[in-house]
């Protein structure tokens, strides 16, 4: 049956009523009944995440009786999958075969999804178009390198502002990010 997916514009975590306007359509297919082979589903647009940032994911199978969804039950909100890029938390289920409704099945906490999740990861480069995605420190970095460029004291300014621009673009999207302080200071 069909299985809408959707994703939200910021974490709702473990809040059990969710808004459908909160959402945004990102799959509508029709899935062949299979409890053996996955079936993959491409999110078009796909979900972006910024580095820190956590989205929920709100699937739905128009089957009745709960029957359209694996999912297994977990015992704390911890991550359930994670690697170098990406940590996975479990999230809320519903038993409904309607979208978002509040009367029929019930939502039930510490759900996760059974299955794979592919994705790719994109590495974050500076431009002065993107300038305004990182964080504050990184942005006073940048500010300085080209405050210093424009100073004919600094040895920078005997550089053509291209390529100043363009080594900036080489610097880690955390590089200029200050490590916690030790416990304790």
């Amino acid at each position: 049956e069909g299985i809408e997916s959707c994703s939200v514009p910021s974490f709702w975590g473990r809040r059990y009523e969710v808004n459908p306007s909160n959402w945004d359509l990102v799959a509508d297919v029709e899935c062949s009944p299979s409890w053996d082979k996955p079936f993959e589903i491409m999110l078009d647009p796909p979900l972006i995440l910024l580095p820190g940032q956590q989205k929920g994911i709100y699937v739905h199978s128009n089957l009745p009786n709960d029957l359209g969804i694996q999912y297994q039950t977990y015992r704390r909100n911890t991550p359930f999958a994670e690697d170098q890029h990406i940590e996975l938390h479990p999230g809320v289920g519903h038993t409904s075969n309607l979208p978002f409704d509040r009367e029929n099945g019930w939502y039930r906490g510490l759900r996760e999804l059974a299955g794979t999740l592919g994705y790719s990861c994109q590495v974050k480069r500076w431009s002065p178009d993107t300038h305004h995605q990182f964080s504050k420190t990184h942005k006073e970095c940048v500010q300085a390198a080209l405050t210093c460029h424009a100073s004919e004291s600094c040895a920078l300014s005997i550089l053509p502002q291209d390529l100043v621009l363009q080594a900036l673009q080489f610097c880690h999207w955390n590089w200029f990010d200050l490590p916690p302080p030790p416990p304790g200071r």
